[in-house]
């Protein structure tokens, strides 16, 4: 305060806030004092903090005009440092104020478990956990969190814990009846030792009593007597075990031969031979006499069929040879566009010419399960099944996996000429017949 200037009619005012907060620097310059002195004097005096009592006393003695200024104006102490009254209030031309940011805001307490749990969270413990070397709470802080952690695992399990309860309990009154039964088996069980041990001793007494009596009513043993004569011939006895074979005799007169036995089942059928060499050429025959003309007969079947669109002539029908393979109902469906249906073929001839005629590859023919199922069949076209249903090969039909409901006919090996039920989703090649 002595390097300070004095100045007439205007005087800083400084205040301090006791929360921290916010200071407020208020500055007053006279008219007739210059700008730059009054600026000086507010940054000295923003400048000043407060001093111990023992600072301010040292002051007062180094100089005399300070201990004269304490001695006009008496400083009042607060918690240990000096402070200065504020001066008379005087009018303020201009005022500036200075915003001290607030202290930042301090994180949560963090508390490290050293004991059997580990965990972090948000202190719950009391004031004087906080206070232990690096946030370590006390022995009854964690006896305290201990017996709040145990109290929830026990209300989350209390009903676990009942029912276990009722379990031990009904187990208990299970365990006494068990051994109240095992007491009374043990005492029937030393009650018949009891008796079966009184019955042999009885026994056994009663056995001497009849042995001595015995042995004295008997005299001693008496000579040897003569042999006796022979008696009667006994039954026979039973019949012995019968004998080893004996050698075989020599063979006696050929006998009457008997009738004829009945044929038995016919056998599988052989491989097919190869095709023998074709013979010589015969000799051209002589030309027969001209006969005479008959009557116009009606159209050919030949030219009816020619004239359907080129169809082939299979006994009574027209054949259309469908190679491309299809299944079962697209094949059906295809003939039926065209005023017919998959062939059946009505005897062994004309099924012998449509497999030859379709290079030795299996095909359709019209033949279908019944929808009753089992083992009846019928023709698409409504003619008779009684042929088709006779020639199924050795082992057919057997309908695997109960799908089995379309007929095919072999075209070549072992079932060539015979017929198998197959799945109507295969596609093989077809005919498709009609009559014209």
């Amino acid at each position: 305060s002595a390097a300070m200037p004095s100045f007439s009619g205007a005087a800083p005012l400084v205040a301090a806030l006791s929360l921290g907060v916010v200071a407020l620097v208020f500055v007053a310059s006279s008219s007739s004092r210059p700008t730059e002195l009054v600026q000086a004097q507010a940054q000295q005096w923003q400048q000043l903090t407060p001093i111990s009592a023992s600072k301010a006393q040292q002051l007062r003695m180094q100089n005399g005009q300070q201990q004269k200024l304490a001695e006009a104006s008496p400083a009042f102490a607060m918690d240990g440092s000096i402070n200065l009254p504020p001066p008379a209030p005087v009018p303020i031309k201009n005022m500036q104020i200075k915003a001290v940011p607030p202290p930042a805001p301090q994180p949560p307490t963090v508390v490290r478990f050293t004991g059997p749990i580990s965990v972090q969270r948000p202190s719950p413990c009391p004031s004087c956990c906080l206070k232990c070397p690096g946030g370590v709470c006390t022995k009854a802080c964690n006896k305290m969190l201990l017996k709040e952690i145990f109290k929830k695992m026990y209300d989350s399990n209390k009903a676990r814990i009942k029912k276990l309860e009722w379990f031990m309990k009904e187990n208990s009154k299970r365990i006494k009846r068990s051994e109240n039964r095992i007491e009374k088996l043990k005492t029937m069980e030393d009650n018949a030792y009891a008796k079966m041990k009184q019955l042999l001793k009885w026994n056994d007494k009663n056995l001497r009593k009849k042995i001595i009596t015995k042995e004295d009513s008997y005299g001693p043993r008496g000579e040897e007597g003569p042999p006796g004569q022979n008696g009667k011939d006994g039954t026979d006895g039973l019949p012995g075990k019968p004998g080893a074979v004996g050698p075989s005799g020599d063979p006696g007169p050929p006998g009457v031969q008997g009738p004829q036995g009945l044929y038995g089942p016919p056998g599988p059928q052989g491989v097919r031979g190869p095709q023998g060499p074709l013979g010589p050429q015969g000799d051209e025959g002589k030309p027969g006499t001209q006969g005479p003309v008959g009557p116009m007969g009606e159209e050919s079947l030949q030219v009816r069929c020619d004239r359907a669109g080129g169809w082939l002539v299979m006994g009574g029908s027209c054949l259309q040879t469908r190679t491309k393979p299809a299944s079962f109902e697209t094949a059906q469906s295809n003939c039926q566009q065209w005023g017919g249906h998959v062939f059946s073929p009505p005897s062994i001839s004309e099924l012998k010419g449509a497999d030859e005629r379709m290079r030795m590859q299996d095909f359709w023919v019209g033949l279908h399960r019944s929808k009753d199922g089992g083992n009846k069949w019928f023709n698409v076209d409504g003619s008779s099944s009684l042929f088709l249903s006779h020639r199924f090969a050795p082992g057919e039909p057997n309908n695997a996996a109960g799908a089995e409901n379309c007929v095919v006919a072999y075209g070549a090996g072992s079932k060539r000429f015979r017929l198998g039920d197959v799945d109507c989703n295969l596609k093989r090649p077809y005919y498709c017949s009609k009559t014209v």
